[in-house]
């Protein structure tokens, strides 16, 4: 049983020293940095970020991740009009033709 209290103490000791470099900001209650990483990050490293998040979510859900092609992926084109087109502010837009 020695040799494994020492293990563990071996193991404590880098999980510390992982901490040790960890970044750590303090922040006043009320004046925490907002969710909008687009000043701090590159576009690349947001899309990092999200492939992990999506795993577990499927993970957690007990789901299979889903396997399609991009071609048939699910997802809208939402085109915003150019300035000066489009419906006046305050108009509602109500041809659903469009």
């Amino acid at each position: 049983m020695i040799g494994g209290m020492a293990s563990d103490e071996s193991a404590a000791h880098e999980r510390r020293k992982a901490r040790a470099s960890m970044p750590i900001r303090v922040f006043r209650l009320g004046e925490e940095q907002g969710d909008d990483l687009s000043e701090c990050t590159t576009p690349e490293e947001r899309i990092a970020m999200m492939w992990p998040l999506a795993v577990d979510a499927w993970t957690s859900a007990g789901q299979r991740l889903p396997e399609y092609s991009r071609d048939r992926m699910p997802g809208r084109i939402a085109r915003t009009p150019s300035p000066g087109t489009g419906p006046r502010a305050g108009q509602l837009d109500t041809d659903s033709r469009r």
